[in-house]
């Protein structure tokens, strides 16, 4: 996807710098005349250009097609790429101008999940009407664990797209999902960025003295946020000095132990 757009465009997308993006892609937007409603974010400002340079371009309905390593901004749900900093594992299969299957290696570490939540709200918020709901029941069964997991999907509505030459699969969909409670998922996506984000409790484990997050005793709060951070891998809390360190003191303590604070 980004690689066919740097070449349409000639130009290099800073995808590892989301605000510099954004800029470059406003400027791109704007020199080929493409419409983008607000809110204009670096996931609906590249859509255009993915739908101008590649799906709507008809060079490319001779044959299908594929749509591969979309930016982690445009799919919050799937697993980001090993070896592309900023892009995800996930494909597209297009034939025709029309969209066949969704494909990804599933997203399956729940802090991570939660911080692409807590950041789909703040866009929904904006007026993304497709941003994705803060699930947190979702968050919560993967804490449990999910393996390695990978799919696609191509159900009878895509197919049904095709044969009716519609472009949204909105359009075919004859049991719509029911929208969630949205002052549940503002409630719960409030809590996440307040609570558990890895940067918040940086800052709060910075600017104490203790080395707990209330000072120099543990408290239920360690209790309740170690048992969200102790899933994420050692090779993001390192970009965390503060939390990897107390990570590594509150995993002293047993369970029942932490229980009881």
């Amino acid at each position: 996807m980004v690689a066919e757009i740097e070449k349409e465009t000639n130009t290099k997308l800073p995808m590892d710098e989301p605000e510099k993006c954004i800029q470059v892609l406003e400027t791109l937007v704007t020199k080929y005349g493409l419409d983008c409603a607000p809110p204009r974010s670096l996931s609906r400002l590249l859509d255009k250009l993915v739908a101008h340079f590649i799906e709507d371009n008809k060079a490319n309905w001779t044959k299908p097609f594929f749509i591969m390593d979309h930016p982690t901004e445009m799919s919050p749900l799937a697993k980001y790429h090993r070896s592309l900093p900023g892009l995800t594992e996930r494909f597209e299969m297009f034939f025709a101008g029309s969209e066949i299957c969704n494909a990804y290696t599933e997203l399956n570490n729940p802090v991570v999940q939660r911080e692409r939540f807590t950041e789909q709200a703040k866009q929904a918020a904006d007026g993304d009407d497709e941003a994705q709901p803060h699930d947190e029941a979702f968050c919560t069964a993967m804490e449990y664990g999910l393996p390695p997991t990978g799919g696609w999907g191509c159900g009878v509505d895509r197919i049904a797209m095709f044969l009716t030459n519609k472009f949204n699969i909105k359009e075919v969909l004859l049991f719509p999902a029911m929208k969630p409670d949205e002052q549940v998922a503002k409630v719960a996506a409030a809590a996440t960025a307040a609570d558990f984000s890895l940067e918040a409790l940086e800052a709060r484990l910075k600017a104490h003295q203790g080395n707990f997050l209330n000072g120099s005793k543990p408290s239920k709060d360690d209790t309740a946020a170690f048992d969200r951070i102790k899933v994420v891998g050692k090779d993001i809390l390192k970009k965390h000095p503060h939390v990897d360190a107390w990570v590594d003191l509150v995993s002293l303590f047993t369970n029942d132990l932490r229980s009881k604070w």
